[in-house]
């Protein structure tokens, strides 16, 4: 009972066409808890969410159509 919310919102969100990452930090078991779609878990950034770090800040090359 105590994953439904979590259940409803991942059935919601891919009705929509959403794909979606939760992270849950220190819950009732000490450690991180990291749930959604496997293809998008790899672009989530655990430790810059954990210690609330800025994001990277990334150059990209002007485009040659611009």
């Amino acid at each position: 009972m105590k994953r439904l919310h979590v259940k409803l919102i991942k059935w919601v969100s891919n009705k929509f066409g959403y794909k979606i990452a939760m992270i849950k930090i220190a819950g009732e078991t000490p450690g991180i808890t990291i749930e959604g779609d496997i293809e998008l878990l790899r672009y989530v950034d655990i430790s810059g969410y954990t210690f609330k770090k800025e994001p990277l800040k990334r150059n990209y090359p002007k485009s040659v159509l611009y």
